[in-house]
């Protein structure tokens, strides 16, 4: 047992530094959305181009856009202001040099990343016995960090990259395909049941989509549930992912909806709950569902 909380530690330091090339890789990559679209000729709003001002020469391919810096007085940043967690924690959330706010979504996703590796080694469900059984953690480790970066783009900009949307459907495949491996099974049962979640959720929110125009779920939020449904070992677990995804965005907005901060008509990125939820399902849907739907539907 203690070895297991030690291996969870190693993985929970490697999901800090992962968070922090997570947003790293964010503002980088919000900086060339910006700078694509100025250069296709699309009219950036008042706030996109003070934006733009701001990380433009985060969009650059020289040498000096490699390098972690302030975004606000640019100096290049040392390895004792990058120590994830603590390094935030030690300078107060501020740039050493010009004291303006490094920002929370850093600190956060160095957490959120932390903990989610952590818990995903002491919770895994899959047998690692074998070389394809670390192979398949590996592959989920690799997807959390571009849903992180997902997390943190959708909460700011309110946008799901595609590039990033299809990263995670090559690892999906690779997945899907590592777990049939390793467990078994009738191959047709599994074709049939894979098909069962894709189109459940995928199928349901791309109906909403087309039916309000974009209005309720943005169509990115529809493309991000095709790899995410597709990981789910059977319908049953697509059903669960459903219901915790609208739950969580419930519970989520409920005080700033009483409070009146949030209106009805806002924009809300629903990306994060999403997948929030497909994590939750994929750890502990197995117990979720033995418990409220039985035991049949168990891989």
């Amino acid at each position: 047992m203690m070895d297991k909380v030690i291996i969870s530690i190693f993985f929970g330091i490697v999901g800090a530094i992962l968070g922090s090339f997570a947003v790293a890789s964010t503002w980088r990559l919000r900086a060339r959305q910006l700078f694509s679209d100025k250069s296709s000729g699309y009219r950036l709003s008042k706030e996109e181009k003070t934006e733009f001002e701001f990380i433009k020469n985060l969009a650059k391919d020289g040498k000096s856009s490699k390098y972690s810096h302030c975004l606000h007085c640019h100096r290049q940043l040392n390895a004792f202001d990058m120590v994830p967690i603590i390094s935030w924690v030690i300078l107060g959330g501020k740039c050493r040099t010009c004291k303006k706010p490094i920002g929370k979504a850093e600190f956060f996703t160095e957490v959120g990343l932390c903990v989610a590796f952590f818990v995903s080694y002491l919770a895994w469900p899959l047998p690692l016995n074998s070389l394809i059984g670390w192979v398949l953690l590996i592959v989920w480790l690799l997807i959390l960090l571009c849903c992180a970066i997902h997390i943190v783009y959708d909460s700011k900009w309110l946008l799901l990259l595609d590039d990033i949307t299809m990263m995670i459907f090559i690892l999906s495949i690779l997945f899907v395909v590592l777990r049939y491996v390793l467990t078994g099974g009738g191959l047709q049962a599994t074709l049939i049941s894979l098909a069962l979640s894709a189109a459940i959720l995928p199928g349901l929110y791309g109906l909403l989509y087309f039916i309000s125009k974009g209005a309720w779920i943005g169509f990115g939020d529809v493309k991000l549930l095709i790899p995410l449904s597709i990981m789910l070992p059977n319908w049953p677990y697509a059903l669960l992912f459903l219901f915790l995804s609208n739950f969580i965005g419930f519970v989520t907005l409920l005080p700033g909806m009483a409070s009146g901060k949030v209106s009805s008509t806002a924009r809300i990125p629903f990306g994060p709950f999403l997948i929030i939820a497909w994590f939750i399902t994929m750890l502990w849907g197995k117990y979720i569902v033995q418990t409220y739907i039985g035991s049949a539907f168990i891989l």
